[in-house]
């Protein structure tokens, strides 16, 4: 294992204990139920259109839900480049407005990406140089019962549209 391999598994760790957060409960009639939402990528797009840009990201995520509000989540995913990239990731759930079992919400995640590499100046982008950055996105989703289909805007890239399952 290489030195950069090392330092992102540590810096992945020490997030994971820094975000983790015991929550205890009054009395089990308050406890909310725990829940997690595992999720893919549907559909990519970047503003750009460059027939070099990946939008096809292989997206794979996991999200727990400690309450109905909060959320811990970590992500696997293509980048732009091609490149294997994860972010692991805090957020929150806005509700926005129920419609005949349709919940609309806002949500925002924010934490650190990490898998950009700068490839020798091949990319123009900032995030290239720095590997490893922190980050907020900002999406807006439908669930219906325990499926959801969220839509995230990724910087003055693009967007994805990504959809799971709760359970």
């Amino acid at each position: 294992m290489d030195k950069k391999s090392i330092l992102i598994v540590l810096i992945l760790l020490l997030l994971i204990v820094s975000f983790t957060q015991v929550t205890v409960a009054k009395t089990a009639e308050n406890k909310p139920k725990n829940s997690y939402f595992l999720q893919t990528s549907l559909l990519t797009e970047h503003w750009d259109n460059d027939p070099d840009t990946n939008n096809v990201q292989e997206l794979i995520g996991l999200e727990y839900y400690p309450t109905k509000s909060k959320l811990y989540g970590l992500s696997y995913f293509k980048n732009s480049a091609f490149q294997s990239s994860w972010y692991l990731y805090k957020g929150r759930i806005f509700p926005w407005q129920q419609i005949n079992g349709l919940n609309l919400y806002g949500k925002l995640t924010y934490g650190i990406i990490t898998g950009y590499d700068d490839e020798g100046g091949r990319h123009d982008a900032v995030w290239y140089d720095l590997g490893t950055f922190p980050a907020a996105l900002p999406s807006i989703g439908l669930r219906y019962k325990f499926i959801s289909l969220e839509l995230t805007l990724f910087a003055n890239q693009g967007f994805i549209v990504h959809g799971g399952v709760y359970f």
